[in-house]
């Protein structure tokens, strides 16, 4: 089979689009994992906000006796597709314990740190943890 002229522009047209989107929607989901992934960022709830990337919402439930808070990133996604935003766990003291880079997927994480028992909280609270956990230490 012969491709004329015509065809094999129509071709190498087609394919650059099709790889040009593919290539920025690949982009934006590594940008997606890069701005979520705590580990070398923040291991504290105080880190966490100083960072300057506050989360959209903020939860909090008791597991076990102790209380937790959840910080759900914004949906800053771009043209990635996660099905959740990221969520990160503190405990009382203002440590990370946990967290997922889509809590929409993370069957572990939504069986861990379930959303019926969670309670709404806020910044401020989150904020607070932190300072809390600074005090301690003095």
């Amino acid at each position: 089979m012969r491709l004329t002229r015509k065809r094999l522009i129509e071709v190498t047209v087609c394919t650059a689009v099709f790889g040009a989107a593919g290539i920025v929607w690949l982009s934006s989901e590594a940008r997606w994992v890069r701005i979520n992934y705590p580990v070398g960022n923040f291991d504290s709830s105080r880190e966490y906000l100083a960072a300057g990337r506050l989360p959209s919402h903020v939860a909090t439930l008791t597991k076990a006796g102790s209380n937790y808070f959840i910080a759900y990133s914004p949906m800053d996604s771009g043209l990635a597709i996660p099905s959740g935003p990221a969520a990160y766990v503190f405990d009382s003291s203002g440590r990370l314990v946990s967290w997922s880079s889509d809590s929409g997927d993370d069957s572990r994480f939504q069986r861990d740190w379930p959303l019926v028992q969670q309670r709404k909280a806020s910044i401020a609270d989150l904020r607070s943890l932190g300072f809390q956990s600074s005090r301690r230490k003095d």
